[in-house]
């Protein structure tokens, strides 16, 4: 699975450490789309990287234009969606942020929530792999608790989580899946087909707790 890492700070100018505004991240961000829709990504997507190295501050619109706005890529992709001109164009694209500033961080955070939107923050990339990363944002506590599951697992399907499921509760194996395919449209995990199911596959080797 390719990474791609977009260096925010390599788009502002000279002496300036703040990312402010909808109109500085969409020309920041204009490369990069174009880059993507004209790429070849494969069935099991590309994982872009806004690091935010270097950036002391950042304001809410900016956040909505870059982070939000390649998260809506990918949601649209995973739901099948028609490209439209006014919307972001669907693609299989797993947005995620690095080299955040507590400041840069809670702004990000309050983003998220308020949209009812998670990601995960890298603390270590591989070359083709998250090595660790932990959540931001708002997420249901079913879909985190289940989210933790397919990392410690590294690649599982609904199947094999109800096999290992230790609650004794109602959730059959229709519910497992309805679980993954929520966390792979929030672009939370990554998913191809085997046989007849889905294998569902972590971004990180290890997701920090908090």
């Amino acid at each position: 699975m390719a990474v791609v890492v977009h260096r925010i700070a390599s788009q502002l100018t000279s002496g300036i450490a703040h990312a402010f505004g909808w109109t500085a991240a969409e020309q920041h961000l204009r490369q990069l789309e174009r880059d993507l829709a004209a790429g070849a990504i494969d069935g099991f997507g590309v994982v872009v990287v806004l690091d935010f190295s270097g950036i002391e501050a950042v304001s809410a619109s900016y956040v909505k234009r870059s982070l939000l706005w390649l998260l809506s890529s990918g949601e649209r992709f995973a739901r099948g969606e028609q490209n439209d001109a006014d919307l972001p164009r669907a693609l299989n694209i797993f947005p995620v942020v690095c080299g955040l500033t507590d400041e840069v961080r809670s702004e990000i955070k309050l983003v998220l929530e308020h949209q009812r939107r998670s990601c995960l923050e890298s603390i270590e990339i591989n070359q083709d792999m998250i090595g660790r990363a932990r959540l931001l944002g708002s997420l249901d506590p079913a879909l985190r608790a289940t989210l933790m599951r397919v990392v410690a697992a590294g690649e599982t399907t609904a199947a094999h989580l109800f096999e290992r499921s230790q609650e004794g509760g109602p959730l059959g194996v229709t519910g497992w899946n309805n679980r993954l395919a929520d966390l792979y449209e929030k672009r939370l995990v990554r998913r191809r087909k085997q046989g007849r199911f889905w294998l569902v596959s972590s971004l990180t080797k290890e997701l920090l707790d908090g």
